[in-house]
């Protein structure tokens, strides 16, 4: 018998006699264990691009994340507006249904200045961002486009 560990993970080694087959023994616990997470992993589309099992429990960690709330996943049309390099101010400020003057109010900053980090000639300070993304429920970093 040989033995190994792979992580926390004890495995042992069997071959029988006359047999070309070796054969892995792990403790119930962690056969359990990892019949548990292999019907998760079943649950995932893997498409036509293979996986490794680290991507897939990623995948599988950021699912539980969303299904608990403590990720935000936004809709189809604000992604595509993001990646066509729409300012992320305005895209937020709409997807939220706010009106520019409403957050310019809110944030505490003029109206023009709010459409001047709308339409990118002017940056808007780290407060003024702060309390737009507070405002919009985003973080900071979904601001920074």
């Amino acid at each position: 018998m040989i033995e190994a560990k792979m992580g926390e993970l004890k495995v042992s080694y069997i071959m029988p006699p006359g047999s070309d087959q070796r054969y892995a023994m792990i403790s119930e616990d962690d056969f359990l264990a990892l019949k548990a997470i292999v019907t998760r992993l079943d649950d995932v589309s893997l498409g036509k691009d293979s996986h490794s099992i680290k991507e897939l429990v990623e995948a599988l960690n950021i699912r539980d994340a969303i299904a608990r709330g403590d990720e935000e996943t936004f809709p189809e049309d604000v992604v595509f507006a993001l990646v066509q390099g729409e300012n992320p101010v305005r895209v937020f400020r709409k997807w939220r249904g706010m009106t520019a003057v409403a957050l310019s109010q809110a944030a505490g900053i003029s109206q023009p200045y709010l459409s001047e980090i709308e339409n990118g000639s002017k940056d808007g300070s780290l407060s003024v961002m702060k309390r737009i993304a507070t405002i919009l429920n985003v973080t900071l970093d979904d601001l920074a486009g």
